[in-house]
């Protein structure tokens, strides 16, 4: 290695130099964008990270993004990666106590059969719970029409009222009732009971 009198490198050692810092930049921006690959391959998979901008955060049908991990759904299971159900073994089958109705949200019936609850509705040989109008998680349409009438559950797993209905407080109204009527929030609900009582005062 060449130094001059005043310590300063030749001109050769400082371009070694700069390439060896070049060459260390790009195998840590490769190393690094290998990583982001790798996390979005494994990424919106069950036990993995949800997808972030994305309709659907998680691949599996039947999942769901939970505290930011991708979870199966209600009643179903994950087996090799994917979010699957099993019917139920007693549902519609003879008994002779609830002992012997197994599946979620199943009784033994009068009639000595394995029947859904009224808090449930069969969906594919399974009881699952009925879901109103507004609120989430809804599997099939089935459980939000028996929730409201021609309720239907959409693509993100909500229940959404009939066309030209809205949502108020697990129901469905028509628009013009909503409007006079605004959903009333838990911590206003008792501030509007005071002013209506209130009201009957000045009104009396």
């Amino acid at each position: 290695m060449m130094r001059y009198s005043d310590g300063r490198q030749s001109d050769s050692c400082t371009k070694n130099i700069m390439t060896i810092r070049l060459l260390l930049f790009y195998s840590i921006t490769a190393l690094l964008i290998n990583e982001v690959h790798s996390a979005k391959k494994t990424s919106g998979l069950i036990g993995q990270p949800c997808l972030t901008n994305e309709k659907r955060r998680c691949i599996p049908e039947n999942a769901e993004c939970i505290d930011e991990i991708c979870m199966c759904a209600s009643f179903y299971k994950a087996i090799d990666g994917a979010c699957v159900t099993e019917k139920s073994k007693t549902l519609k089958q003879h008994c002779r106590g609830g002992g012997e109705c197994h599946g979620p949200g199943e009784f033994c019936s009068s009639f000595s059969i394995c029947m859904c609850l009224s808090t449930h509705v069969d969906v594919g040989s399974q009881c699952k719970p009925v879901v109103y109008p507004g609120q989430h998680g809804c599997e099939d349409s089935t459980q939000c029409n028996k929730g409201f009438p021609g309720a239907n559950c959409d693509v993100h797993r909500n229940c959404v009222c009939p066309v030209g209905l809205v949502a108020i407080q697990q129901t469905c109204v028509s628009n013009e009732h909503a409007a006079h009527h605004p959903p009333i929030q838990n911590g206003e609900k008792v501030k509007y009971e005071v002013k209506c009582q209130e009201s009957e005062k000045v009104i009396n």
